[in-house]
């Protein structure tokens, strides 16, 4: 799967035999930089995805919506949708020991298009207003029994556990289907689709053009929008400031960079877009609580 950095399409990889991926989202115990890695920047792929919360708390993004998880929670992501998990650090502090903090199922959209008629003109709604306690129960029962067969621990090599799995995401999905598809128009105008349109221009320029120097006001211009409006905008549907996500976006191709190649760290500042070596420095410390050299040691085992 991409990494976190790849904020414009993630690519998943599913197994041979199976039209779905199981993942487990583990948390990072209290390392602060580590920590920083649960944040998962904007993205989008063509398969939908069911996110189910076993513990802690995060914000999601969808679709330009803000949605708070909590142990309980199930959220749907659309095929192609924007959207991103930014966890609640108080959380990350006070955990200890890594422990599964979500279930993530990703599903094949050839898949759920054989078997949901008309689905290009639907949309899952991310949370349901009209689930039943049972439903819920029901849900709840499916997810937590799909994470204990992770795809990364080959469980679709056994034939029956693949039919088992394949049974639970049948029914899951009837559930799903019954309490949370709706006609796409009753929930996404045409203003709204048009935004997203946009989100995902401004997000493609970005990573397209980080390292040469990036301004909001010409990156507005652009794009048609007033620098106000702007500025409103693009922190509702992502959480970020632009300059923030600007220099989150850099900061990401650094530490690949750091750890991948022998680049000094001035190099590296210049090519992800940094002025100078002392601004990467000083970015790196404030959302990573490292400095670049220490982090490019630790990262190869030197400490």
């Amino acid at each position: 799967m991409a990494s976190n950095e790849d904020l414009r399409y993630q690519i998943v990889e599913l197994p041979e035999n199976l039209p779905f991926r199981i993942n487990k989202v583990v948390s990072a115990g209290s390392d602060r930089e580590r920590d920083e890695d649960r944040s998962i920047l904007e993205h989008w792929h063509p398969e939908y995805e069911i996110v189910y919360t076993l513990s802690g708390h995060a914000i999601h993004y969808i679709d330009g919506q803000q949605h708070e998880a909590a142990p309980g929670s199930l959220f749907i992501v659309n095929s192609e949708s924007i959207h991103k998990v930014l966890p609640d650090m108080e959380d990350a502090k006070q955990a200890s020991d890594p422990h599964t903090v979500a279930i993530v199922l990703l599903i094949d959209r050839s898949f759920m298009e054989e078997y949901v008629p008309g689905l290009n003109e639907m949309y899952f709604l991310s949370e349901s207003l009209s689930e039943t306690e049972k439903q819920k129960e029901t849900e709840t029962s499916i997810m937590t029994e799909l994470g204990r067969h992770p795809t990364d621990d080959r469980a679709g090599d056994s034939l029956y556990i693949a039919m088992h799995l394949m049974s639970l995401i049948y029914e899951l999905l009837y559930h799903l289907c019954l309490s949370r598809l709706v006609r796409k128009e009753t929930v996404l105008p045409i203003n709204s689709e048009k935004n997203l349109e946009r989100l995902r221009g401004v997000i493609e320029y970005v990573s397209a053009h980080y390292s040469e120097e990036i301004t909001q006001a010409q990156v507005a211009k652009r794009f048609y929008f007033t620098k106000e409006y702007f500025a409103r905008f693009f922190r509702r549907n992502t959480g970020f400031s632009f300059m923030e996500f600007v220099c989150r976006y850099r900061l990401g191709t650094a530490r690949t960079q750091l750890v991948e190649t022998d680049h000094t760290v001035t190099e590296i500042a210049l090519d992800c877009g940094f002025p100078d070596s002392r601004s990467l420095i000083n970015a790196f410390g404030k959302y990573y609580g490292i400095t670049p050299l220490k982090f490019r040691k630790k990262a190869q085992g030197a400490i």
